[in-house]
């Protein structure tokens, strides 16, 4: 290891622990961690459910493998921290009330995994997934849950997005996730998603036939 890459490691373990004090003294607000293989991973997939829990007063950390480039992060209003660095030193900071994580992470990375399943039995974290696949082995049902992005999301989502220089990817109004079905005991704004109805041979989701 060069002297340079050990002085990097040092400030990301500093940042690691400077951030687990701030969430010892904020220990009264709803918490979410979001776990992404980069920062574009995190941004496409959860950014508006980031951006709109950040406006609700929610504290949030991402916590991704490479934060050299934090900039779409800092547009979504989240403190930003190194995953590997977070992994190699195990604190006692308050557990998130909301962990969302990348599922191909959460799969390929047994201490990701072993510190995930800790946080649920330590107390009330909740687990919310993106993509594929769900943990082999789960005993709990399975469902799907959305977020409707806020037009502040959209907006913030979108310029994000052009600073992880992902500026062709449209911004969809809503977000997918799984979870397991269990009832949620934070306000996190995760809803099955909407029956979809036919009027005059157009398909029509809940919410647009509902008004």
């Amino acid at each position: 290891m060069t002297i340079r890459s050990a002085l990097a490691a040092d400030v990301r373990a500093d940042r690691v622990a400077a951030a687990r004090r701030r969430a010892r003294l904020r220990a009264c607000n709803y918490r979410l961690a979001v776990l992404g293989t980069s920062v574009e991973d995190v941004v496409r997939h959860a950014g508006g459910l980031t951006v709109d829990l950040v406006l609700n007063g929610w504290d949030v950390t991402v916590l991704v493998a490479d934060d050299t480039d934090a900039r779409a992060l800092d547009i979504l209003g989240t403190d930003v921290l190194d995953l590997e660095s977070a992994l190699a030193r195990p604190g006692r900071s308050p557990w998130p009330h909301v962990a969302v994580v990348a599922a191909e992470l959460y799969e390929r990375d047994d201490r990701l995994r072993d510190a995930m399943l800790e946080t649920i039995d330590a107390g009330p974290t909740e687990l919310v997934l993106w993509g594929d696949p769900w943990p082999v082995g789960s005993d709990h049902e399975i469902e799907s849950v959305q977020h409707r992005l806020s037009g502040a999301a959209q907006a913030f989502k979108t310029h994000a997005l052009h600073a992880a220089h992902c500026a062709h990817d449209s911004v969809s109004g809503i977000e997918g996730f799984r979870r397991r079905a269990v009832e949620s005991t934070v306000p996190i704004g995760l809803t099955p998603p909407a029956p979809v109805s036919f009027i005059g041979g157009a398909r029509v989701d809940g919410a647009r036939a509902s008004r």
